[in-house]
C-alpha cells in the first residue's frame, strides 16, 4: 500500500483524481488533498506520503515552489513527484527536479495507474548494502580513512581529507575534492550518508554531506550556511541546525 497526497487548485480535479484512484488503484490510499503550497507542506510533513500528485499552476503559486520548499524543510525525506497538469511545456523542467512522471489533463486512468506503479517499484528497490570490507575503511574518523566512491567505471577510493563535500546531482551524486576535481558517483546521497555515519563527513542538508575538517566558518543568515576551505558556502538544514552546530563546533 502506498500513500499519496494530491495538490491541485481545482476542487473538481481533486475529486476526479480521488475517484479514479479509489476505483482503479486498490493499492493506493489518499492521505490528504490540498489547493495551496502552505497547506500541502503541512499535510506532507504530517503524513509523509510515498508520492505527491502535483499540479504546476496553483492559483498564484507553482508546484515547483512546493518542491523547493520540501528540499529546504525535509533533509531526510523525499517523496516521489508525479506532475498532473494541463501544460506540456514544463515537462523538461519537471524531469530536471526528478519527477518520476508527467501526466497531462484530462487524466487518462491507465497513465495514472502506470505512474503510481512506478512509485511502488521505487519503494521496492533497496540500496545495496556496503560490503563489510569497504565499510571498515570509514570506521575510525581519521583523515586517512578511504572512502569508496562508486562510478560507472568501478570503485575509486579517496582519502577522507581529500573530499570537500558530496552533493546531490540529478538522481546520483557529485564528489567535490579539495583539488577542485569533481567525480560523478552512481550512488544517491542517502547511500553515502548511511555509510559515513562514523566518519568526519556529516550530512548538513538534504543535498549535501560536508567534510567537517574543511568547514572554516558558520554563518547564521537565511537559515544558516557553512563556509568551506575553498570559499564555497553551503546551506545547512534549519530543522537540524542545533545538532549540526554541535557536531561541527570542534572544527571551527
Amino acid at each position: 500500500m502506498i500513500k499519496v497526497v494530491i495538490v491541485d487548485d481545482e476542487k473538481a480535479i481533486l475529486e476526479s483524481l480521488t475517484s479514479k484512484i479509489q476505483m482503479f488503484c486498490p493499492d493506493v490510499v489518499i492521505v490528504g488533498t490540498s489547493t495551496t503550497v502552505e497547506d500541502a507542506l503541512k499535510i506532507i510533513d504530517t503524513q509523509r506520503p510515498d508520492a505527491i500528485l502535483l499540479d504546476i499552476h496553483l492559483n498564484d503559486e507553482s508546484g515547483f515552489e512546493l518542491i523547493n520548499e520540501m528540499q529546504v524543510e525535509f533533509d531526510d525525506y523525499e517523496p516521489s513527484v508525479i506532475f498532473v497538469t494541463a501544460y506540456d511545456e514544463y515537462a523538461l523542467k519537471a524531469f530536471k527536479v526528478n519527477a518520476i512522471d508527467y501526466i497531462l489533463k484530462p487524466v487518462n486512468v491507465e497513465e495514472l495507474c502506470a505512474a503510481l506503479d512506478k512509485v511502488k517499484k521505487i519503494g521496492q528497490k533497496k540500496l545495496p548494502e556496503v560490503p563489510p570490507d569497504i565499510a571498515a575503511h570509514t570506521q575510525t574518523g581519521s583523515p586517512n580513512d578511504k572512502i569508496p566512491i562508486y562510478t560507472n567505471e568501478g570503485v575509486e577510493f579517496l582519502l577522507s581529507k581529500d573530499i570537500l563535500w558530496i552533493e546531490t546531482h540529478k538522481a546520483h551524486t557529485l564528489v567535490v575534492k579539495a583539488s577542485g576535481e569533481k567525480i560523478e558517483s552512481t550512488r544517491p546521497i542517502r547511500f553515502y550518508d548511511a555509510m559515513l555515519q562514523k566518519s568526519k563527513l556529516l550530512r548538513v542538508h538534504k543535498s549535501y554531506i560536508c567534510n567537517c575538517e574543511h568547514i572554516v566558518k558558520y554563518l547564521p543568515y537565511n537559515g544558516g550556511f557553512v563556509e568551506m576551505t575553498n570559499g564555497a558556502f553551503i546551506s545547512i538544514s534549519s530543522r537540524k541546525r542545533e545538532t549540526i552546530l554541535k557536531k561541527i563546533s570542534p572544527y571551527l
